[in-house]
């Protein structure tokens, strides 16, 4: 399911859906690092990739279950840019409720990290992105609009919100 920013809901609303349920917490996601867009990280990153950078973001999450690589893949969209796709055990870990709340016409909004991770073999600087969320509440906001999570979904305990990841920013 290929989503453009405005089916995501981050200019103007989209056919169909609703105001994106923000869920910040401790429970750690990753983009796959073999499937980060690194110049759209570069996009919304906004400064040079180098030593020390770190840039908080929107994150939004979306299921795409059409993917050719892993039918339980979750697309990651930052600053209504899509970035990537989570790695595989953190799509496991939360498809069914993206799923779920995709399904209710919500979208599961978090902060978000991009930041410098290194340098490849040829030198050329790395962004890598993480997103700080929590997984109980996440399935307590799908159950709340009617979605249904898988009765097998994971759900983490409730975590306060980490100290410095702010929307936005840069």
């Amino acid at each position: 399911m290929n989503r453009d920013r405005a089916q995501l809901g981050h200019e103007g609303s989209g056919p169909g859906f609703r105001r994106p349920r923000s869920c910040a917490g401790r429970d750690r996601l990753e983009l796959d690092p073999d499937a980060a867009r690194q110049d759209r990280l570069r996009q919304v990153l906004g400064v040079p990739a180098e030593p020390g950078v770190r840039h908080a973001a929107v994150a939004t999450l979306w299921p795409d279950p059409e993917s050719p690589y892993d039918s339980l893949a979750v697309g990651v969209w930052l600053d209504g840019v899509h970035v990537g796709w989570l790695t595989h055990a953190d799509s496991a870990r939360v498809h069914a409720v993206v799923a779920a709340l995709a399904e209710a016409g919500e979208m599961l909004e978090s902060a978000g990290v991009i930041e410098y991770v290194g340098p490849d073999e040829f030198g050329t600087p790395v962004l890598g992105a993480w997103l700080p969320i929590d997984l109980e509440g996440a399935a307590d906001r799908a159950a709340a609009v009617g979605a249904r999570p898988d009765a097998d979904s994971p759900r983490a305990r409730a975590t306060v919100p980490t100290g410095g990841v702010e929307h936005g920013g840069g």
